[in-house]
C-alpha cells in the first residue's frame, strides 16, 4: 500500500487495535441497512423418535453409495486386495513332491560326454564303446599298455582343464586273469548323477558282452520312495507363513474403511451434520453396516480363493468344519477391526499418513509381541511372566494380534488333520510302526473320523487359543464402539474440563470501551433471565454469549468475550491472526468444548442442551 499509495490515491494511512466485542459493536452501530423484523425464519415442525433415526440413516446410506460411485478405486481394491494372499498358499504348497518324473541315470544326461576305456577284452571294451556312443558320447579304447585310464586323464587335464571337467563324466577300466574280470569304474566328482552312471555303463558293458548281442540294454533311473514323512509335520511353520500373508494383505485393505469418515472429519462435513441435527448414532451404525457387508463380501472372496487353491493343489485343508471356523474367524476380525480404524479418523491426520499407521501398526505389534515371547521362554523370571500376563492381554485387544493368534492356531489344525488326510492307507499302516499321530485319527480314504480339535489349549504356555482369540475380538467390537461414542460426546474432554476447570475468572476491565462493558452487562442480564426461566416471546436475541473462554494448555486465546445476535442479523468475527476467531467459531459450533463461558441459542443452553 505504501508504495502504490500515489497510484491509488490514498493520501494517508493508520493503523489501530480493537478488540472483539468493539467489533462486533461498531459493526452493529454503523449498520444503516433496515433488517426486516416483521418476517423472521420460522422451523418446521421437527420430526423426532423411530422416523428420525429411519430418515439420518437413509440419507447416510445414499452418501455412502455416492462417495462409492466417487472413489471405485478405493472400493475395488479394499475388496480385491486379501484374495492376493493365496498366492502365498500357492508358493507354500505348489511344489510339494517330485515336480518331474524319474530321473534317467545314463550319460543322455550330460551332453556330448566322452570317455576312456581300456579293456583285456577287446570285445568288453567295444561293447562299452558302444554303450557310451549310444547314450550321445564318444569312446576312446586304449590300446596302448603302458598308457592307463587314469594317465590319459591327467594328460587331458593337463591340455584342456574344461575339457575335463564338463565332458569327461566316467570311464572304465577291465582287467581279467584267467577266468575273473575286475572293472573299475572313474566319474567325475563334478558330476552330480557320476557315480549311478559309471555303474550303468559297465553293467551295460558287460551285458552286451556277455549276450553277444548290442541291443540288450539296462535302464536305470531315480526317484523318490514314498514315505509315511512324504508329508512333513509343518504346521508351525505353515500356519506361521499363510496368517502372515493374510495380515500383510489385509492390512492396508482394511486401513482403506477410515477413508469417508477420515475426510468429512477434515473437511468439516461430518461437524455440519452434527450442526443440522443429523444422530451420530444413525451415521456410525449407517457406516458400520455399509462396510461391514463390503468387508463380508471381501472375506468371502478370500475364502473362495483360498478353496480354489486348496482344490486345485488337492492340499485337502478345508472341509466344511474348516470353512465355518475360517469364516467366523474373518467376520469376527472385521466386526473389531472396523471400529478400530473408525477411532484413527479422530486423528485428523492426512489419508496417506493414516493408511500407512493403520497398515504398519500391526506389523510393529507383531514384531514386539514376538521378541517379548522370545525373552519369556528364554529368561526364567517370575516379574517378568507376571508382565507377561498382564502384556498379552492388553495386546490381544488389538484385533490384529487376536486374529493372529486365533488363524495361526486354526491353520496349525488345519494342517495337522489335511496330513493325515492326504496319507493314503498303506502309508498310515507304516506310520503306525513308528507311532504317528495320524494312526488314531481313524483315517481312511481321506476323510478322519477322528480329526484333531480346533477349540483346545495350544501346547504353548502362555499364548491363547483360537477360543480365546474369538472372544477377545468379539470383546474388542464393544470395547472400541464404546470408545468412539465417548469420544464423539466428549465425554473425555468433559472430564478434563471439570478436573481442570477454574473457580472463578475475573475479566480485566482496566481500559475496556465503555461500550463493550455496556453490552457485557446486556448478554448478562438477558442470560440470567433465561438461567431463571424467565422467557420472552418478544425478545429480538437469538444467540448469546457471555465471557468465552478456551485454554490450551495455561494458553488463554479466548478471553473471555461476550456478544449477542439479533435475529434477522448476520454476524462474522474479524481480527488478527492468533486473536481466536477460528477457535470461537469451533465452540459455536460444537466442534470444541469452552472452558468456561454461556451459549445460548433462542432458550436453548448449547452446552446442556445440544443433541
Amino acid at each position: 500500500l505504501e508504495r502504490l499509495k500515489q497510484k491509488l490515491g490514498i493520501t494517508g494511512m493508520s493503523v489501530s487495535i480493537i478488540t472483539l466485542e468493539q467489533v462486533f459493536l461498531r459493526v452493529t452501530r454503523d449498520e444503516s441497512e433496515e433488517v426486516d423484523t416483521n418476517d423472521p425464519i420460522r422451523s418446521s415442525q421437527k420430526i423426532t423418535g423411530l422416523p428420525y433415526l429411519v430418515q439420518c440413516a437413509v440419507a447416510f446410506f445414499l452418501k455412502k453409495i455416492t462417495f462409492v460411485r466417487k472413489n471405485p478405486w478405493t472400493f475395488w481394491f479394499s475388496i480385491l486386495l486379501p484374495c492376493v494372499a493365496c498366492n502365498m498358499m500357492v508358493m507354500a504348497f505348489g511344489e510339494e513332491g517330485p515336480e518331474e518324473g524319474p530321473t534317467k541315470l545314463t550319460l543322455e544326461t550330460y551332453q556330448n560326454a566322452r570317455a576312456f576305456v581300456k579293456s583285456t577284452s577287446t570285445y568288453l571294451a567295444h561293447t562299452y564303446g558302444v554303450n557310451v556312443r549310444q547314450s550321445g558320447g564318444s569312446a576312446r579304447i586304449l590300446e596302448d599298455h603302458d598308457t592307463s585310464v587314469s594317465g590319459a586323464l591327467i594328460q587331458t587335464s593337463m591340455k584342456d582343464i574344461g575339457v575335463y571337467r564338463n565332458k569327461y563324466i566316467v570311464s572304465a577300466e577291465f582287467n581279467g586273469t584267467g577266468s575273473s574280470m575286475k572293472a573299475n569304474g572313474f566319474f567325475s566328482g563334478t558330476a552330480y548323477l557320476g557315480i549311478p552312471i559309471a555303474v550303468n555303463a559297465i553293467s551295460n558293458a558287460i551285458l552286451k558282452a556277455l549276450m553277444d548281442d548290442e541291443s540288450y540294454k539296462i535302464e536305470i533311473s531315480a526317484q523318490q520312495l514314498p514315505s509315511s514323512f512324504a508329508i512333513d509335520k509343518r504346521e508351525d511353520a505353515d500356519s506361521t507363513v499363510i496368517t502372515l500373508a493374510i495380515v500383510v494383505f489385509l492390512a492396508p485393505a482394511i486401513a482403506l474403511y477410515v477413508t469417508q469418515p477420515l475426510q468429512e472429519a477434515r473437511c468439516g462435513v461430518k461437524q455440519l451434520q452434527t450442526m443440522t441435527g443429523a444422530s451420530k448414532i444413525a451415521y456410525w451404525f449407517t457406516m458400520f453396516f455399509f462396510d461391514f457387508v463390503q468387508y463380508a463380501i471381501s472375506s468371502m472372496l478370500l475364502v473362495l480363493t483360498f478353496i480354489s487353491v486348496d482344490k486345485t493343489l488337492d492340499t485337502r485343508f478345508y472341509g466344511s468344519t474348516e470353512i465355518s471356523i475360517f469364516i467366523q474367524l474373518m467376520l469376527l476380525f472385521g466386526l473389531s477391526m472396523l471400529p478400530f480404524v473408525y477411532l484413527a479418523s479422530f486423528m485428523k491426520r492426512t489419508l496417506n499418513a493414516t493408511i500407512n499407521l493403520l497398515s504398519v501398526t500391526p506389523l510393529v505389534l507383531g514384531f514386539v509381541e514376538m521378541i517379548l515371547i522370545a525373552v519369556e521362554f528364554s529368561w526364567d523370571n517370575d516379574m517378568y511372566k507376571n508382565f507377561r500376563r498382564v502384556q498379552s492381554r492388553i495386546f490381544q485387544l488389538f484385533p490384529f494380534l487376536s486374529f493372529t493368534y486365533g488363524h495361526g492356531n486354526f491353520f496349525a489344525t488345519v494342517s495337522r488333520n489335511a496330513r493325515c488326510k492326504r496319507m493314503t492307507d498303506e502309508l498310515i499302516a507304516v506310520s503306525c510302526i513308528s507311532l504317528d499321530e495320524c494312526c488314531s485319527r481313524n483315517c481312511s480314504n481321506g476323510v478322519c473320523s477322528n480329526p484333531f480339535p480346533y477349540f483346545v489349549k495350544t501346547p504353548m504356555v502362555g499364548l491363547p487359543s483360537l477360543s480365546t482369540s474369538m472372544y477377545y475380538m468379539l470383546g474388542s467390537f464393544f470395547l472400541y464402539f464404546a470408545i468412539l461414542f465417548l469420544i464423539e460426546q466428549q465425554v473425555f474432554e468433559k472430564i478434563l474440563m471439570k478436573i481442570r476447570k477454574k473457580n472463578s475468572w475475573k475479566t480485566n476491565t482496566t481500559g475496556m470501551d465503555e461500550l463493550v462493558m455496556r453490552e457485557k452487562a446486556t448478554v448478562a442480564s438477558e442470560i440470567n433471565k433465561k438461567i431463571n426461566r424467565i422467557f420472552e416471546d418478544d425478545n429480538e436475541n437469538v444467540f448469546l454469549v457471555h465471557e468465552l473462554r478456551k485454554f490450551y494448555g495455561k494458553q488463554e486465546v479466548v478471553k473471555g468475550i461476550s456478544f449477542r445476535v439479533q435475529e434477522g442479523r448476520c454476524f462474522g468475527l474479524l481480527g488478527v491472526n492468533g486473536a481466536g476467531k477460528s477457535t470461537t467459531f469451533r465452540m459455536l459450533t460444537g466442534e470444541e468444548l469452552p472452558n468456561g463461558g454461556q451459549l445460548w441459542l433462542k432458550n436453548f443452553n448449547l452446552q446442556t442442551d445440544r443433541v
